[in-house]
């Protein structure tokens, strides 16, 4: 869809004496060898060979047509009136003939329609094979002369060899690569090479993975360049093509890094994590996005719909787990997904995507979440003190950090705008203990690592989002007030008193850290880059409050009395860092899984001490023949 845009867009760079560097996943390698084979069987000329993805088409058609033909039963076990598919005395699907007879008359409009050549077809084709280099895995091509002739052109090792030379020598000002030409090699502006042009880097298909397309980026910028790359994303106006898209746009500016998830207001993002829509979150987000479809409780789609524009056909006969049997992997999901109508296709990766951030989210709160390398980024940041750590080799140090960030609250006026506003799940709630009001919305459900899938809300204040299990959300906790003037008085006043900005502490432990790495907090690593307002660059271990004290006294750096902390950042401690914090009078708090729910449990507590935590609202259950306190 986006070619013609694409080609314009290269012939202006083109004569501004920028180079371009095209990047794509798919070279439809399969597809032209399949079409060859079928001109030589059938004594066609190369003139009449058909690189469009018509058969695909084609293929689609022929097995998503609805041909049965279906008839009404009663179903004693319901009591209702059914419908089945009508079976011969042979046991054989019958087919409808007038259903058949549109099939193939459509099929046959189709034959006849115009389709598009692939995208490095009509790249080659409009600019011509002796201005594009190619570095791909495919072994021929096709190429269309000026007089109309088509010539194959054998494609090996060392001619892809060639077409590098003579890009990089500008004798070629257009370069196309795929995965096969994405590793290794540089198409950058060279300064030890005759082509120092700029280069514009269009990411025409990225495929399904961020990682492997923010890879080929690497190809045009490297060391020894003249100039820094255009990188240009090519996309569509379609949404799951765009929502795509925007996860890599987001990782560009990173450079290789992860920014820092601040789930500080609606408009930064509930994360930053790369997006990559083939891991183990995204399996479990469509898991249950087929339970919520099965269920009915994807607001806008219908399961046999999505079913039957996804090419599956009648999926009534299919019985136990979904996605078993129709044998749906996220690949084969994906790509399935684009067959679709584009408004259902648009609803149907929304829900998906939700139900991925979810995932991404939870294990995140869990800290289970491997981000990689995050860059923090700050208005400010102000190197608090630094000390040395005695290790046998090399130098480490512990570094304290003050980290300024804006808070931008959430408005009445932003929420009433949302589509969630109007959902009928969505309302007020005012914590009754606290007195803050909350914006509650209904959330997409994760999946734990057993399979148990849990139902969530999401739950939103004028400074930030979190996700919260819907047990937790009772009328003991909450006092609902209605959409309307009392509740905007009260979320308005909410966001007057909500200041421009805050200050938060990060404690890094950079250098030599192998020497030292048992005697740090035994959790899943976090490492972060950050620069201080005086230019100095720190790569370390990011430490979490609660265990500060530990690991300073473990590495043998003083520390007086414990460090004070707030009550806002005891919580975050005990729910983003799955901390363990111990009083003065050693009673310990934590973050614990009961019964599938999450709650925070104080540990030490006997007696009077337990009734007294009653009195201040805490409560207790016997477990195990145990009496064990929760707030």
């Amino acid at each position: 869809l986006p070619v013609p845009t694409l080609i314009k867009h290269m012939e202006k760079e083109l004569e501004t004496e920028h180079s371009c560097v095209l990047q794509l996943y798919n070279t439809n390698e399969a597809l032209a060898d399949r079409r060859i084979a079928q001109a030589e069987e059938a004594d066609l000329s190369l003139e009449d060979v058909d690189l469009t993805p018509r058969d695909i088409l084609m293929q689609y058609l022929r097995k998503s047509f609805p041909v049965k033909m279906w008839e009404e039963y009663y179903d004693e076990v319901s009591e209702s009136i059914q419908t089945r598919p009508v079976r011969d005395s042979a046991g054989d699907i019958v087919t409808d003939p007038r259903a058949v007879a549109r099939r193939d008359q459509l099929m046959k409009d189709l034959a006849g329609l115009p389709v598009p050549e692939t995208v490095m077809e009509r790249i080659i084709n409009h600019f011509g094979s002796s201005s594009v280099a190619e570095v791909t895995g495919r072994k021929r091509r096709l190429v269309r002369q000026p007089d109309g002739t088509v010539k194959e052109e054998r494609m090996t090792p060392s001619s892809r060899a060639k077409d590098i030379d003579s890009f990089m020598d500008k004798k070629k000002r257009i370069l196309m690569f795929s995965d096969a030409g994405g590793t290794g090699k540089g198409y950058h502006s060279d300064l030890d090479r005759i082509n120092q042009e700029k280069r514009t880097h269009y990411l025409v298909q990225a495929g399904w993975i961020a990682s492997r397309a923010l890879q080929g980026f690497g190809r045009s910028h490297r060391t020894n360049q003249r100039f820094a790359p255009n990188d240009v994303l090519v996309t569509t106006d379609i949404a799951a093509h765009k929502r795509f898209f925007s996860s890599i746009a987001r990782r560009l500016d990173q450079v290789g890094a992860l920014t820092k998830g601040e789930r500080k207001t609606t408009g930064q993002g509930l994360f930053s994590a790369e997006m990559n829509l083939e891991n183990e979150y995204a399996d479990m987000a469509l898991a249950v996005l087929f339970d919520d479809l099965q269920a009915d409780r994807v607001e806008g789609l219908n399961l046999n719909t999505v079913a039957r524009q996804m090419g599956f056909g009648d999926i009534s006969e299919i019985e136990g787990d979904l996605i078993s049997g129709l044998g749906l992997s996220m690949t084969r999901f994906l790509n399935r997904m684009l067959s679709m109508e584009i408004d259902e296709q648009n609803k149907l990766f929304d829900a998906f995507f939700a139900r991925l951030e979810a995932q991404i989210q939870y294990a995140i709160d869990q800290g289970i979440y491997e981000s990689g390398i995050e860059t923090l980024r700050a208005d400010k940041v102000e190197k608090i003190s630094e000390q040395g750590v005695d290790v046998p080799v090399g130098k480490t140090k512990y570094t304290e950090l003050a980290l300024t960030y804006p808070l931008d609250p959430v408005t009445y006026e932003y929420l009433e705008g949302t589509v969630a506003f109007g959902a009928r799940d969505s309302l007020f709630l005012k914590n009754k203990r606290s007195g803050k009001l909350y914006f509650f919305k209904p959330g997409p459900a994760i999946t734990e690592a057993d399979g148990t899938i849990r139902q969530r809300v999401v739950r939103v204040s004028p400074t930030a989002t979190t996700y919260m299990n819907r047990s937790d959300v009772t009328e003991e906790k909450y006092e609902q007030i209605p959409k309307g003037r009392k509740a905007q008085k009260i979320w308005d006043a909410q966001v007057e008193k909500t200041p421009k900005s805050e200050i938060r502490s990060e404690h890094l432990i950079s250098g030599t850290l192998l020497p030292i790495w048992d005697r740090l907090p035994d959790e899943i690593p976090k490492i972060a880059r950050v620069k201080t307002d005086d230019g100095e660059v720190i790569l370390g271990r990011r430490i979490a409050p609660a265990h500060l004290a530990k690991t300073k006294r473990a590495l043998g750096i003083g520390v007086g009395k414990a460090p004070e902390i707030t009550s806002k950042q005891a919580i975050d401690a005990l729910m983003e860092y799955d901390a363990t914090l111990v009083l003065a009078n050693n009673w310990t708090i934590r973050a614990r899984t009961v019964s599938g729910e999450d709650r925070i449990e104080i540990a030490g507590p006997t007696g009077d001490s337990i009734r007294m935590l009653e009195d201040f609202g805490a409560f207790t259950e016997i477990i195990g023949y145990k009496a064990r306190v929760f707030v």
